[in-house]
Order: C-alpha cells, then sequence, then structure tokens
C-alpha cells in the first residue's frame, strides 16, 4: 500500500512529479520522505464501500464497476489531465520493491 501514496505524495505538486519520473527513468528512487496523506486512507474506505475497489491480499484492485468510472476519467480530457500524463510518464516503472528500499531509509 505505500506505493499508492508515494503516488500520492508525488502528484501534488510538479516538482514532486519530477523526482519520481526521474526515479522511475534510473530504476532507483532519490526521495525525501513522504507522507501518508489520510485523505487518501478515506477516499480508498469511499471506494471499497462504493463497490468500486475490491480488497486483495497485496492491496486492492478495481472492481468492473471502478473499472468503468476509470475509463469516463480516461476519456475526458479535460478531467485530472495532468495527473494521467504524470501517471502515462511514470507507467509501472515504480516497483514495490523501490518503494520498500527508500522507505527504509526512514527507520
Amino acid at each position: 500500500m505505500p506505493k499508492i501514496h508515494l503516488l500520492n505524495w508525488a502528484l501534488k505538486t510538479p516538482e514532486r512529479t519530477r523526482s519520481l519520473l526521474i526515479g522511475a527513468e534510473q530504476g532507483q528512487l532519490q526521495l525525501p520522505i513522504w507522507g501518508f496523506d489520510p485523505a487518501l486512507a478515506i477516499a480508498l474506505n469511499l471506494a471499497f464501500s462504493e463497490s468500486l475497489i475490491s480488497q486483495t491480499t497485496n492491496g486492492f484492485e478495481l472492481s468492473p464497476t471502478g473499472r468503468s468510472y476509470v475509463s469516463l476519467i480516461l476519456a475526458d480530457d479535460s478531467v485530472l489531465s495532468e495527473e494521467k500524463t504524470a501517471l502515462k510518464s511514470i507507467g509501472k516503472k515504480i516497483t514495490e520493491d523501490m518503494v520498500s528500499t527508500v522507505s527504509k531509509g526512514w527507520e
């Protein structure tokens, strides 16, 4: 679950997003400590209660209803355009291992 918190943290400012993209391209994250936003936990709980996501052993996955909702968001260029661009650039280049490695430096 730390990965979703990292992405949430990074998307809050262009500088953070650039740092994450650089780390994704290099295969190693060099980031300061990021925050775990309580609002994200509330949003995940709401998405779960609305059956947009379901819990898995590794976190969450989109339900069919959630996938339909995401399709609507992706189809509308006026909604979350900067965030969608950033996430497309990052893609799946940030792995759970990368997040785990960088967060171990906090201890």
